[in-house]
């Protein structure tokens, strides 16, 4: 049975940062009691939420592939693709790396499903491996031929 791939960075040491960072700097607000401590601390705690979030929204990250499946999930809901589906690949840049959107034909109507490679460990090589065994036909844009080129060159995709 086919397992998902792993997260490619570790998100506890940041969250842990955070907290520690937010712990501190309400017990200065506290202990110098300033004019607008509370509101202060209300600030940081919410600016702490919203990374919390983030953070975890980028946990959600997940890819499996099994034969011409492939299933992924960018945020809430899980996308199963059959291999047949794909049209096309575009390369999404990002700061942790490319990610990929697959064009996809359902029932004669077209959608995009976004898969998140750059947050897994071994995310475009088993893309780029499960499209050129499985959706051959998928054409690439200029940058996902480029990354796969260098995925060829350094033997992690055959």
């Amino acid at each position: 049975m086919a397992q998902p791939l792993e997260l490619s960075y570790n998100w506890r040491a940041p969250l842990v940062f955070a907290t520690v960072a937010l712990v501190a700097c309400i017990g200065i607000l506290v202990r110098g009691q300033a004019v607008g401590w509370l509101s202060a601390s209300v600030v940081l705690v919410l600016c702490w939420a919203a990374y919390c979030g983030v953070v975890w929204l980028r946990t959600r990250s997940y890819l499996l592939v099994e034969g011409p499946v492939l299933t992924t999930r960018r945020w809430r809901d899980y996308e199963r693709v059959e291999a047949s589906q794909v049209r096309s690949v575009k390369e999404l840049p990002s700061p942790a790396g490319p990610s990929y959107r697959l064009e996809i034909e359902r029932a004669g109507e077209r959608d995009r499903v976004t898969v998140p490679t750059a947050l897994l460990l071994r995310g475009p090589s088993t893309l780029f491996t499960w499209i050129l065994t499985q959706a051959p036909d998928a054409t690439l844009d200029k940058r996902s031929r480029r990354t796969l080129e260098l995925l060829q060159t350094r033997g992690l995709v055959e």
